[in-house]
């Protein structure tokens, strides 16, 4: 949330309710300063959410390019069970509607295992959060756990592009390990496996580690 909105919630609970008696033993006849901080609340928040709105509207506008647009179909309402607030103040519905929207979109059902599941040997491993890098025991490595989990996204919307009655349905664990022998090396070629994305320099996969080009 901005400061600006935070600034305006603490102006409003600084000031005199119509009503209310204040230190000095009158009454406010006018709630003039909080009528003003409401309304200037109300400007900032009108801005805030068309900024939100704009810059969504741009992020689904350059997607536009490209001849397929996978999106995981994500249950964005459990999500604000666990996250609340945090979560209320970002654009993730906005952008996952336009998303879906788009003529070349293809949806991954949302019980696929992307952030879990290992394309090399499809067996789910677990991770807390601030974990950042996957690391699977069969040697599949990733230094960052999100662009593998778009990766595996983008390996299974093209494998239901090629085949239209996987839409909407889990995949069985040969169709996810067909997609994912067809489509890693050219999601992932060879040299994204020397990309800098590792969450901190001394931590450094196994020597033996599998990496993107290893599929």
């Amino acid at each position: 949330m901005p400061d600006s909105i935070r600034r305006s919630h603490q102006d409003i609970s600084r000031t005199v309710r119509k009503g209310d008696i204040p230190k000095g033993g009158k009454a406010a006849s006018e709630g003039g300063g909080r009528r003003k901080a409401c309304q200037l609340l109300k400007r900032r928040l009108e801005h805030w959410s068309n900024c939100k709105e704009d810059k969504a509207n741009k992020f689904i506008h350059s997607l536009k390019g490209y001849a397929v647009v996978g999106v995981q179909d994500d249950n964005i309402a459990g999500w604000k069970k666990l996250w609340g607030r945090k979560l209320l103040e970002t654009a993730f519905g906005r952008i996952k509607e336009g998303i879906r929207n788009l003529s070349t979109s293809v949806q991954v059902n949302r019980y696929e295992p992307t952030t879990k599941g290992c394309p090399l040997c499809d067996k789910d491993n677990i991770f807390p959060l601030s974990v950042r890098d996957y690391l699977c025991p069969c040697g599949f490595y990733s230094p960052n756990r999100d662009v593998k989990a778009g990766g595996s996204i983008a390996c299974l919307a093209l494998k239901i592009k090629e085949h239209p009655s996987m839409e909407c349905r889990r995949l069985t664990a040969e169709e996810r390990a067909s997609a994912y022998r067809t489509y890693y090396p050219i999601v992932f070629p060879a040299s994204a496996s020397s990309s800098s994305d590792a969450v901190s320099p001394d931590k450094k996969p196994p020597a033996d580690a599998a990496d993107f080009s290893s599929l």
